[in-house]
């Protein structure tokens, strides 16, 4: 016999005639399973470690010239080589990725998974909320 969790029965119970719902959780597992949405404090945290994430930095040369993150390595989302460069990182590592506010970081996940990636910490409130946490930037 097979016993099964609380939280699965509440989520069974939940789905229950919403298959709607169901679809669509289905659908973002993928995604939630590869990216980890982290505050900056959380990504100041994870840098601080003995071996951290490289910083993925996807805004564009001229924001990034503006200031970024200390060892941030730069590929423009908006480059025609966004996906190439991505792919010549390594997918067993772990990476915390940014842009300004969270939006493009945000749409380039699905590519990071397509790519076989399996450790990604999304800073969802971007550069603005590194910013505005006032942790430190490197500026030119």
């Amino acid at each position: 016999m097979v016993v099964f969790p609380p939280l699965f029965h509440y989520l069974l119970n939940l789905f229950t005639g919403n298959y709607y719902l169901l679809l669509l959780a289905f659908l973002l597992l993928p995604l939630a399973l590869l990216a980890e949405d982290i505050t900056p404090e959380k990504a100041q945290t994870l840098l601080a470690m003995k071996n951290p994430p490289q910083v993925i930095d996807i805004r564009t040369p001229e924001e990034f010239a503006k200031g970024h993150i200390k060892g941030a390595k730069l590929i423009n989302f908006f480059g025609n080589d966004f996906e190439k460069k991505l792919a010549e990182l390594d997918p067993k590592k772990a990476y915390v990725t940014h842009c300004k506010s969270g939006g493009r970081s945000g749409k380039s996940l699905p590519i990071w998974k397509k790519l076989g990636f399996t450790k990604i910490y999304h800073l969802h409130s971007g550069f603005d909320g590194w910013k505005a946490a006032k942790l430190p930037v490197v500026k030119p």
